[in-house]
């Protein structure tokens, strides 16, 4: 009876075999396998099935390598190293052998059949190998008709004449007979190997056939699902329901049974033949969108629907190195070969995006969001993005974050970064440095190093600080652990502002303050000369005029006094402040 795919497959039935490669005929220096792009990889493609003569046992492959046997076939690893996919499998009538055959002409043979040297100067691609019952033969068809027979396998000749192209070839149990099949249904019949009618009135194309062990039946598919039985194999019913197309068939060895398999992995045994499970597809539906293979992998690990990303809200889309990536409600997962699946969330994903996400600097995620006390990081292929309510969201990268590891990342005595990698200004000039909590690494174009309390750190951290955006002077400020580094002390904007400007100003009043105090002569006197004081003080201008800008030149009332733009009482104040802080630097 047919027995049709119910969305499940009896795991403990089914022996899959990952990792290490099958014997393979003839070493050869082949490419690494390629990733498909995003549509074909939104479910794993099934290729090929074939079935112990008696029925009670079979082995699926799939285009990416994987190997799944059931019932009485033996477990056969996975191919690996391959050039294009895996087209096709066969077995031998105990099971206990099989020979799997890649695009490219790759054999990989397992078990008890024998190792064959590949294909070589056919036109097209392979599409199809058979083996004799007792896998001392086997044979290999291109998609242009080309024959390639070994072992106890006979030669025969290439079909010639036929429209589309040749799909599938089959063997004799003993190798003497060969039969061939185009996609429009034309058998090419061989040795003894029985001449049939060919299929016709079809949907679709021919995708595949099979012989009896004698030769004396054949049986062909269409991947609309529908069988054409001849000869001594027993006529069964068609198979429905299925998702994708029909791609593959093989019966037993007195035709009285056949197995069948959809692109998706579902497989149709009928007559003797005996049903023991589907493939996996390698996908799940959540929320109406399919999350596969690896990436289903992770985020079921995470908890699925229900754990911190939330719902798939895009399918699958082709990244760098021949990856994959998807995204969900509150975050995404990305995946390559090299990296393996990773997920990437919130403001870190925020962050992440902003700078080009995998195509940026930091590259493909290499490890998933970890948390401890209050803080959140991931890790990427060229550094680390780290975030909390209280520092935000901020890369370290390259050497600087090879000494941030150093040092012990977030759990170490730097902590916390608190602005991404800037440039380095004064005796840093040309270098880079990020800021942290508990201190600041520099790349000073010699060395990177964590900055000392020496004279010239010192002044170059000062300067590397006014040399930042307001911003991120800003956030160096309200979370640094204060030190005699450099001088924080302030006291805002008090003086000549009041009103709206204390509040709209107030960040230039605290970076003008700390320029003062760290470089002028009644504290840390880190460079009391007239350029330092124009330096402090142009600064203060630049500062209090792109706060303006920022607000669009807003009118702004300082105190009782009528409103005015902006930009005019940011003139006003730093004229008053910088004739103020004149008499100061020089007394």
């Amino acid at each position: 009876m047919n027995k049709e795919w119910n969305g499940t497959h009896p795991v403990s039935r089914r022996r899959v075999i990952t990792g290490a490669v099958f014997a393979v005929a003839v070493a050869a220096s082949v490419a690494p396998l390629l990733v498909p792009d995003a549509e074909a990889a939104a479910t794993r493609v099934f290729t090929g099935i074939d079935v112990r003569a008696t029925g009670d046992g079979y082995l699926l492959g799939s285009a990416r390598g994987e190997m799944y046997a059931f019932g009485g076939a033996a477990a056969v690893r996975n191919p690996a190293g391959f050039t294009g996919d895996i087209v096709d499998v066969a077995l031998t009538a105990d099971g206990r052998g099989a020979m799997a055959v890649s695009s490219a002409g790759q054999f990989y043979a397992s078990g008890t059949a024998t190792p064959q040297r590949n294909p070589s100067g056919f036109s097209g691609r392979i599409v199809g190998v058979a083996l004799t019952a007792d896998g001392r033969g086997a044979m290999a068809v291109s998609s242009a008709g080309q024959f390639y027979a070994y072992g106890t396998a006979r030669a025969q000749p290439n079909p010639s004449g036929f429209t589309g192209e040749i799909v599938d070839v089959a063997l004799t149990a003993d190798g003497q007979g060969a039969m061939a099949v185009s996609s429009a249904g034309q058998f090419y019949a061989y040795g003894t190997a029985g001449a049939q009618p060919n299929p016709s009135g079809f949907t679709g194309r021919i995708v595949g056939l099979s012989l009896t062990a004698d030769g004396r039946g054949a049986m062909a598919l269409s991947s609309a699902g529908q069988f054409y039985a001849y000869g001594t194999a027993t006529a069964q019913s068609n198979p429905r329901d299925f998702a994708g197309e029909m791609i593959a068939l093989d019966l037993t060895a007195d035709g009285r049974g056949v197995v069948a398999l959809s692109s998706t992995g579902q497989v149709y045994a009928s007559g003797t033949a005996r049903y023991h499970g589907n493939g996996d597809s390698g996908c799940t539906s959540f929320a109406g969108r399919a999350v596969c293979h690896d990436i289903r992998a992770r985020y079921q690990a995470l908890g699925g629907p229900g754990g911190p990303l939330g719902a798939p809200t895009s399918g699958e889309f082709g990244v760098v190195d021949g990856g994959l990536g998807q995204h969900f409600t509150s975050g995404s997962i990305y995946w390559s070969p090299r990296t393996g699946a990773w997920d990437v969330r919130g403001a870190i994903r925020d962050k992440w995006f902003s700078m080009a996400a995998e195509r940026g600097l930091l590259g493909m995620p290499v490890g998933g969001e970890f948390f401890a006390d209050g803080r959140w990081g991931s890790r990427f292929a060229n550094g680390s993005i780290y975030f909390s309510g209280a520092t935000g969201a901020h890369e370290v990268h390259g050497e600087i974050h090879r000494v941030y590891a150093a040092n012990g990342f977030a759990e170490g005595a730097l902590r916390m970064p608190l602005t991404d990698e800037v440039d380095g200004a004064g005796d840093w000039a040309g270098g880079k440095a990020s800021f942290f909590v508990g201190g600041t690494i520099v790349w000073d174009g010699r060395s990177t190093r964590v900055a000392e309390p020496s004279s010239a750190d010192r002044r170059a951290e000062a300067r590397t600080l006014q040399a930042m955006s307001l911003d991120d002077f800003m956030a160096v400020q309200r979370g640094v652990d204060k030190s005699e580094t450099v001088q924080w002390g302030t006291d805002g904007c008090s003086g000549p502002t009041g009103g709206d400007l204390d509040e709209i100003f107030e960040p230039a009043c605290i970076r003008h303050d700390f320029g003062s105090k760290s470089f002028g002569p009644r504290n840390l006197r880190l460079d009391t000369s007239e350029a330092s004081f124009n330096r402090v003080n142009d600064l203060f201008r630049k500062d209090l005029m792109s706060i303006c800008a920022r607000h669009g030149n807003p009118w702004v009332r300082n105190g009782d006094l009528p409103p005015v733009r902006c930009g005019l009482a940011a003139d006003a104040t730093h004229r008053t402040v910088v004739a103020a802080r004149r008499v100061w630097w020089d007394a």
